[in-house]
């Protein structure tokens, strides 16, 4: 039963992960059928100009990445407390958890502050020629 309920929550937290993706997609970005080799895979990177301009829009997906790990971890080490039922040992393991998971988003908000903070100073010493690096 634990494993059927551990199954369920765990396809419930991927489906709203992965449901915003999907209705974003449209028909008009699914130009031709995949069949018979016609099809086309648009850019990701579209906008992308430079290198500057890469590295930002890297940055920003493992930020992106990196919060909902953080968010998956929190909800863990809150399922850990309440599967813990007043187990000194479980109680502990729940409190390391949810004690790493903070130090995880700090470590995140830090380096995700210290590169906008080298971007922005880079962008005041050396002016790009098609513009700021965001």
């Amino acid at each position: 039963m634990k494993k059927i309920a551990a199954f369920g929550l765990t396809l419930l937290v991927l489906t709203a992960l992965f449901l915003p993706s999907f209705t974003q997609l449209s028909a008009a970005s699914l130009t031709a059928p995949l069949s018979g080799g016609s099809g086309t895979v648009p850019n990701p990177l579209t906008g992308t100009s430079n290198l500057c301009v890469l590295i930002v829009q890297i940055i920003n997906l493992v930020a992106e990445i990196g919060a909902i790990v953080a968010v998956l971890f929190l909800l863990l080490s809150g399922f850990q407390f309440i599967r813990a039922q007043g187990k000194p040992d479980k109680i502990d393991e729940a409190k390391r958890t949810f004690f790493y998971t903070l130090i995880g988003i700090a470590i995140l908000l830090g380096a995700y502050v210290i590169t906008q903070i080298i971007w922005g100073t880079i962008n005041a010493i050396i002016p790009l020629p098609g513009g700021t690096c965001s």
